[in-house]
């Protein structure tokens, strides 16, 4: 602005002068980046650009509260003031405010994952928007929120985890893999006559299952009776305290009994005569009743009894099976 002042003296002559007065702006300030956003725990440049010097406030999370770059990592959004002086000596002051985003709160389910040796499992990841897996080592896939994972051994893992912001955070965890039960069973094979049974029983588990179920008294207990009418092969399967499973198989061998063939000559008697027995089909024999018998244990005796009598052949094969 241009100013005129005119002065009158005593003698009443005027005379005037200017004077212009120049007003200089106060500095503009720019930044760069002019919406500046971090992750917590990242660090960010800002720089101040318009003026010949600058001084930042507060000073929380800044390398320096002076000159036109400094380096800020806050751990909360935080509004700055720069004061800045252009080069005609005009000061100015300007707000930029930095904000700090949270990480990813990373959550793995399950929490604590294990697996049974030859088994696979799901793992899903959530709090965030895209992951990334590491090692691949039998991982069905290396990215996504859910994998499938089957390690032979405990393996350590990393999930990294990105979210809208830009914002990482990293998840390591362990997959546990568990062993499946060694089964035993006593006896390991059975051999048994028709009609006849066996106990088995399995060790190794703490719960288990028997299939078929032909021939068994029950099919969820550690021992069993089994009396099949034929040879027969047995599954078990055994589940340890980690519910893994492990399987086993027992043959219980079913031998038939001797069919044995009796003949008496003759058949009929007169009182005071004798008829002559034959058993044969089996390797020992055993009559009764013993009354009016010459031996008891032989395969042909001679039978002389004072009345009728209905005699009983048993007859033992070379398996020890019974026939009569």
């Amino acid at each position: 602005t241009t100013y005129t002042v005119t002065g009158t003296g005593s003698n009443g002559c005027t005379n005037t002068k200017t004077v212009v007065v120049t007003v200089n702006p106060a500095p503009s300030l720019t930044f760069s980046p002019s919406s500046p956003a971090i992750c917590i725990g990242s660090t960010t440049t800002l720089t101040a650009s318009g003026a010949t010097s600058y001084t930042w406030s507060p000073s929380t999370g800044l390398s320096a509260t002076t000159g036109a770059s400094v380096s800020a990592n806050p751990s909360v959004t935080t509004v700055y003031s720069i004061n800045a002086t252009g080069s005609n000596g005009c000061t100015g002051a300007q707000s930029l405010t930095l904000t700090v985003n949270a990480l990813p709160t990373l959550t793995l389910s399950p929490s604590s994952p294990a697996v049974c040796n030859g088994s696979s499992t799901t793992l899903t990841a959530s709090g965030a928007t895209t992951y990334v897996w590491s090692p691949a080592t039998n991982l069905s896939a290396t990215t996504g929120s859910s994998i499938t994972a089957n390690p032979t051994t405990a393996t350590n893992y990393t999930l990294t985890g990105t979210n809208s912001n830009g914002c990482i955070n990293i998840k390591a965890f362990s997959v546990a893999v568990n062993s499946l039960p060694t089964l035993s069973i006593n006896p390991n094979s059975a051999t048994i006559c028709l009609n006849n049974s066996t106990s088995l029983t399995a060790s190794g588990a703490n719960t288990y299952t028997w299939s078929p179920n032909t021939g068994l008294n029950t099919t969820t207990s550690s021992s069993v009776t089994a009396n099949p009418i034929a040879t027969t092969t047995y599954s078990i399967s055994g589940t340890n305290a980690n519910g893994c499973v492990g399987t086993t198989t027992v043959t219980v061998n079913v031998n038939p009994l001797p069919a044995l063939s009796i003949s008496a000559t003759p058949t009929a008697i007169c009182a005071g005569f004798s008829s002559n027995l034959t058993v044969s089909g089996a390797t020992t024999y055993t009559w009764s009743p013993a009354t009016n018998l010459n031996s008891t244990n032989t395969s042909n005796v001679t039978a002389n009894p004072s009345n009728t009598t209905l005699y009983t052949a048993n007859g033992t094969d070379g398996n020890g099976c019974v026939g009569t």
